[in-house]
């Protein structure tokens, strides 16, 4: 199964899981780290795809393989897809 989620630093208020297990089959958890813990967790591997919010959304680009034109372009990421 999917490992998917948000990935912020408070998320108490978000739908997303909700939304998520409506529209498929797979698990999406929030996943609020502190701004020391968004590293490890980046390159710990526990997710396949994360959507990516405020205050991170500038702070994962570095733990980026690849960008996205628009991504380089804002300078900010919205999606992050775990590839092999």
């Amino acid at each position: 199964m999917l490992r998917c989620g948000l990935l912020g630093g408070r998320l108490g208020h978000s739908y997303s899981p909700a939304i998520h297990a409506m529209l498929g089959d797979y698990e999406y958890r929030l996943c609020e780290k502190t701004p020391e813990e968004v590293g490890r967790f980046l390159t710990g591997g526990a997710f396949d795809g994360l959507n990516v919010t405020i205050p991170y959304k500038k702070d994962v680009i570095p733990y980026c393989a690849e960008l996205s034109d628009t991504a380089r372009a804002i300078g900010a990421v919205n999606t992050l897809v775990r590839r092999a």
